[in-house]
């Protein structure tokens, strides 16, 4: 059950339009870019010279709902980037996320999880969502490590647990046994291209799962769920940027352009450090929002 309604919202580009300034002047191809809030506050639309960038307008508001970007399209599959030239007359979508009503409060059953954590609207919604369980009925356990069996199996639970045909399950990863708790949702994985095994038969469901490791799982889920995201980020400003290993330089850039994946208080990214179970409800949290 999920306490966060997405609406879509569209946004309309009229028809390319041409001005001829005076006769004989040299002509230039003018585009219109609509923004259609679909409820919010107006946005006007921008008129721009072929291949320019425009700037990206001030975000409409709109009571009762946190403004979640500018799409493409209606079903918020491609989100628009703004440094873009403008090649066409094209009409862009808010994206509308409902905030929860003051009124819906939330018995807690987590001893370890308090309301001034900054966690705690994670923790929340993954456990409200059935994404996350506690490690026991009253501990969440917030500041222990995350395993690639509790990730998968936190995705696997976001797509409500499909049916799998794991019988072959054994015979690909040999420390994978098809009774575990965690089979079905790390054959969904590895079938869907989600996750891959440490080796040809090992997943090493227990292995603690790193910060680079858990981008570059994110991003591979993204493209399973045809979320297409074009913001890449520099991450020349990250002290450590230099310790990412190479193979996962590109997904933390997608992970942190798409607003995944955060920064450490000091200033670091930390891609080999560990991944709490808080973390991962807030990593997971932010991605199933945008």
């Amino acid at each position: 059950m999920s306490l966060i309604k997405e609406i879509t919202i569209p946004v309309t580009v009229t028809e390319d339009s041409e001005r001829y300034p005076d006769e004989g002047a040299i002509f230039t191809q003018y585009y219109t870019v609509t923004f259609n809030t679909v409820g919010g506050s107006i946005v006007g639309s921008v008129t721009a010279i072929k291949n320019e960038t425009i700037d990206r307008p001030a975000d409409p508001v709109k009571d009762g709902y946190i403004f979640e970007g500018w799409y493409m399209d209606e079903k918020y599959t491609y989100r628009y980037d703004f440094s873009n030239g403008i090649t066409e007359s094209i009409t862009l979508y808010a994206k509308w996320t409902e905030i929860p009503s003051a009124e819906e409060v939330w018995e807690n059953p987590f001893r370890d999880v308090e309301e001034s954590d900054w966690f705690y609207g994670d923790v929340r919604y993954v456990y409200e969502n059935g994404i996350f369980s506690g490690v026991s009925n009253t501990e969440f356990s917030p500041n222990s490590t995350l395993t690639r069996a509790m990730l998968v199996t936190a995705l696997y639970r976001c797509e409500d647990c499909p049916n799998t045909n794991k019988s072959d399950i054994s015979f690909k990863f040999k420390d994978v046994d098809s009774e575990s708790w965690y089979a079905d949702a790390v054959y969904w994985a590895w079938s869907n291209g989600i996750v891959k095994g440490y080796s040809e038969e090992d997943f090493c469901p227990e292995k603690e799962i790193s910060r680079e490791e858990i981008a570059a799982v994110l991003e591979r889920y993204a493209n399973f769920k045809g979320k297409v995201f074009d913001e890449e980020a520099s991450l020349s400003a990250f002290l450590d940027a230099d310790q990412i290993s190479d193979w996962a330089y590109d997904n933390i850039r997608w992970a942190v352009g798409a607003g995944v994946l955060k920064g450490r208080d000091d200033g670091s990214l930390d891609p080999k450090g560990s991944v709490m179970r808080a973390e991962a409800a807030a990593l997971i949290h932010r991605f199933l929002c945008i």
